[in-house]
């Protein structure tokens, strides 16, 4: 039996981490906070569209 399931090319996901207070600097958090397998990764990532950090006040959530 041969199942195909279509793939998107691209996929997103949006994630909201809550916290008491906003890092003054949003980028000081990631990539540093990654395990090491994945550092690079997000490190190359940060500021472009894959990667795009952003802190709101919880209404807007």
């Amino acid at each position: 039996m041969l199942i195909t399931y279509p793939v998107p090319a691209q996929t997103s996901s949006v994630f909201v981490v809550v916290t008491d207070r906003t890092p003054t600097d949003l980028s000081s958090v990631v990539p540093w906070r990654m395990g090491p397998s994945h550092r690079r990764a997000a490190r190359d990532a940060l500021g472009t569209p894959r990667l795009t950090l952003e802190a709101f006040r919880s209404a807007r959530s």
